[in-house]
């Protein structure tokens, strides 16, 4: 397990220092999407991202992957 370096703090933070991570899922008709992407505090900007007809740990490792 990694430890909590940013203490819910983000401001004053530099680039690259913390990245968070969210899996969401989009409805279409014939199915669902899975969005996966990975976001930069320090400027809002998404650095990465992937989607997939799956939820599973390949998206997760692709979208780390970039």
């Amino acid at each position: 397990m990694y430890p909590n370096v940013s203490n819910r703090e983000f401001q004053g933070r530099y680039e690259n220092e913390v990245l968070v991570t969210d899996i969401t899922y989009l409805p279409f008709k014939d199915g669902f999407r899975y969005l996966s992407a990975v976001q930069d505090i320090y400027n809002n900007e998404i650095v990465s991202w992937k989607i997939s007809n799956r939820n599973d740990l390949k998206l997760v490792v692709d979208t780390l992957d970039g």
